[in-house]
């Protein structure tokens, strides 16, 4: 996940990655994988700054197609590398959850609130007249922070008694 935070007046950008993915992933994996977030947000910014606010899935694909046939092309990853990475990918979204981007996104936000003093230097001001428009959109966001780990709470609590109720299967789970 490739985003863009407002905290104590300053811009982060952050991408995360799951820790067994670090692990697993070579240097080559990682390197495409960084290059395919970055070119992929420089394309969301661009669009941005034409006011697109909203992509159908299609445009989504193809946006994400192109972002990664630019990466290969400047990481030079190797074809194989870059199935066995799709490979990992996969089996990574089948043994481990997988957390709603609203829910990553506010403990990301919270992670940055409470941490502000130390990540401070990685942050920037606004440097143009769009990034100060999205100093509010960012306040509007932040707004609903205390609502989504509630909300997180609630889903994972009802997760876990529906897995529970399942019955023996769901203890690996759990």
């Amino acid at each position: 996940m490739h985003r863009r935070f407002f905290v104590g007046g300053r811009w982060f950008a952050v991408i995360s990655l799951n820790a067994s993915y670090l692990e697993i992933a070579s240097d080559a994996m990682l390197r495409y994988l960084l290059e395919h977030e970055l070119i992929q947000g420089e394309m969301y910014e661009e669009l941005a700054r034409m006011n697109v606010r909203h992509l159908s899935p299609e445009l989504k694909g193809a946006y994400h197609e192109a972002a990664r046939l630019e990466a290969i092309r400047r990481t030079r990853i190797s074809e194989e590398e870059v199935r066995s990475e799709e490979e990992i990918i996969r089996e990574l979204s089948l043994k481990e959850p997988l957390v709603p981007t609203g829910f990553a996104a506010s403990s990301i936000y919270l992670h940055l609130l409470r941490n502000y003093e130390a990540l401070r230097h990685f942050g920037w001001e606004s440097r143009d007249d769009m990034e100060r428009e999205w100093e509010r959109l960012s306040h509007e966001f932040a707004s609903w922070i205390e609502f989504s780990v509630h909300s997180f709470g609630v889903f994972v609590s009802e997760l876990k008694r529906l897995v529970r109720s399942a019955g023996e299967f769901s203890v690996e789970f759990v």
